[in-house]
């Protein structure tokens, strides 16, 4: 399976087995990594792969490494870092491995890279469990709920994963022939928790568009651009 077909069977792994992952692979990976397209190539992103003792996490479950991704802090830098990391999530899934994205959790030394931040831990490993699932296995809103008028082209994005399964996009399709997506806002005291995550979201969504439709898909952020009462503007996509 390549990267795009993941779309259709990838699952957040959070059961390992202890042994490292081999170095050919972590090779494999640090060099598709350099291929990846990004939302926005003007932001720099850096990563670092890490051992299991060189993080705290408080998820009960622990995998053999994780990847420290860290962003310079530029406007929509989160779902920069969404669009590029899950589309390196789903090629890990297609070389035999898991992964997840761990919200609960940083690296020990916190020193970082100056002009960047810390924003998330992708867990890695060789799953301890089937790590692939069915379409009928995915616990998603129906299309329907995700868009104004109902379009299967958007089913990449129905299957595409959430902080806590929040699943925050919605597309509305526009007279020009192309959608705008947009972010659910959130309550207050869950946004103050969700917030940041929500945006990654919107990037990850974005990723399973572009792997979806690599040929016609098309990105851009309107600054000023309106958005439906309780939803933020998140950008404008042709597929």
């Amino acid at each position: 399976m390549d990267a795009k077909d993941m779309i259709y069977s990838r699952r957040s792994v959070r059961k390992y087995l202890r042994t490292s992952v081999s170095d050919d692979k972590i090779n494999d990976i640090v060099r598709y990594l350099t291929s990846i397209p990004a939302l926005d190539e003007d932001i720099s992103l850096r990563c670092d792969i890490l051992g299991a003792d060189e993080v705290s996490v408080r998820q009960t479950w622990r995998a053999p490494h994780y990847l420290a991704v860290y962003s310079e802090p530029k406007p929509r830098y989160r779902q920069n870092v969404g669009f590029v990391y899950q589309q390196l999530d789903l090629y890990v899934q297609s070389i035999g491995l898991g992964s997840c994205w761990v919200g609960l959790g940083k690296p020990k030394d916190s020193s970082g890279y100056e002009g960047y931040e810390f924003v998330i831990l992708i867990a890695l490993g060789y799953p301890d469990d089937i790590p692939l699932r069915e379409i009928g296995d995915f616990k998603r809103k129906p299309l329907e709920d995700i868009c104004d008028t109902l379009d299967e082209r958007l089913e990449p994005v129905r299957l595409a994963p959430s902080a806590t399964n929040s699943q925050p996009w919605y597309f509305e399709h526009l007279p020009s022939g192309e959608m705008a997506i947009y972010r659910k806002k959130q309550p207050k005291l869950i946004d103050n928790v969700l917030g940041k995550f929500n945006e990654m979201d919107i990037g990850i969504a974005l990723a399973h568009l572009y792997l979806a439709y690599p040929l016609t898909y098309e990105y851009e952020y309107v600054v000023d651009s309106p958005s439906p009462k309780g939803y933020i503007y998140e950008g404008t996509i042709r597929i």
